[in-house]
C-alpha cells in the first residue's frame, strides 16, 4: 500500500495511524499526520513552520487539544483505523 513514499513518508503515516489508535479513533486525520510530523527531528514539517514563524510547541498544544475532543470510539465497535 506504501510501495510509491519514501520511507521517511512511509513512517510519517505510520506514526499517525498509530497516533489513531492510541487515542482509539476511528479514522487517521489530517491532525495526526501533523502530530507525527511535529515529533520528527527534522525534515520539511520544521522547516515550514519556522518560516512561518510558528513554534513547533505552540502547534502540538493546539492540536493536542483538537484531538481531545474527537470522541474515542466504542469499545464494542472499535476497528484499526487502517
Amino acid at each position: 500500500m506504501l510501495n510509491g513514499f519514501t520511507e521517511t513518508t512511509r513512517r510519517l503515516i505510520r506514526e499517525a495511524h498509530e497516533e489513531a489508535h492510541r487515542r482509539r479513533h476511528r479514522s487517521v486525520g489530517p491532525e495526526h499526520l501533523v502530530i507525527a510530523m511535529m515529533r520528527q527531528r527534522e525534515g520539511m514539517a520544521l522547516a515550514v513552520l519556522h518560516r512561518l514563524g510558528l513554534q513547533r510547541a505552540a502547534v502540538t498544544e493546539d492540536l493536542e487539544g483538537a484531538l481531545a475532543s474527537v470522541p474515542a470510539a466504542a469499545k464494542a465497535g472499535y476497528r484499526d483505523p487502517v
